[in-house]
């Protein structure tokens, strides 16, 4: 069995294993200063979900509506691209205060006409995920791979920082690297962003860049939000 496919029936199993485990979920009310971090604009983290329902969505391109049984497994709904159906699954554990594990991954079901035959393409991203500190102030480190079925799986590192600067302010900065060693290619998408909280919101602004190893530059200006529910 492919390790895609194998990594997508342990999800499942996690799943059935973990549905059945209620948990105490944060209100707003816990919130003095809005909802604490727990992704950064672009990549997730393994940080502790601070609501058993949460919706994103980044430039109306990615947009998703999550929900989490307990403390450590979450999935979601939504669609990217405007017309693919996005799918989200994550578990995450804490090891101790200030380590946290967790794996990841997002589909996207694509429609898709090829000379004239109608199908679905299928894309994604999958990683293992290792986030050091707190949400105040962390340390994230993900490593997986980028894929597209029947076509090409990429290797894929991500790295990102977060702090609060204030009650209700914090900063951010993530870099992915996926590497295409048969084309080779080396692309880099780097991001910085500032991020505001509210009292059940949060909102990112920030700037990311896609780099090629050609040397080629594409930035881009992006706009995140999040509500928690």
């Amino acid at each position: 069995m492919h390790l895609r496919f194998r990594y997508l029936a342990v999800l499942l199993v996690l799943t059935a294993a973990l549905a059945a485990q209620p948990a105490e979920r944060p209100t707003a009310d816990t919130w003095p200063d809005g909802p604490p971090p727990d992704d950064l604009a672009l990549l997730r983290t393994a940080l502790p979900y601070p609501a058993r329902r949460r919706a994103q969505s980044t430039l109306l391109l990615y947009n998703v509506v999550e929900w989490s049984p307990n403390e450590n497994f979450q999935v979601g709904v939504g669609n990217a691209l405007l017309l693919g159906l996005l799918t989200t699954q994550r578990y995450r554990t804490t090891l101790s205060p200030g380590v946290h594990l967790g794996i990841g991954n997002r589909s996207v079901l694509l429609p898709q006409i090829d000379y004239g035959a109608v199908g679905v393409a299928v894309a994604g991203d999958a990683a293992v995920l290792l986030t050091l500190g707190t949400p105040e102030q962390f340390y994230n480190l993900g490593v997986g791979v980028v894929y597209t079925v029947g076509y090409a799986t990429l290797p894929a590192y991500r790295v990102g920082l977060g702090t609060r600067l204030g009650p209700r302010v914090a900063a951010f900065g993530e870099l992915v690297a996926v590497s295409d060693a048969d084309a080779g290619q080396l692309t880099l998408l780097p991001s910085l962003n500032v991020g505001l909280a509210g009292r059940r919101h949060r909102w990112s602004f920030g700037v990311a860049a896609a780099a090629l190893s050609e040397g080629d530059l594409y930035p881009f200006p992006y706009l995140s939000y999040w509500v928690y529910f």
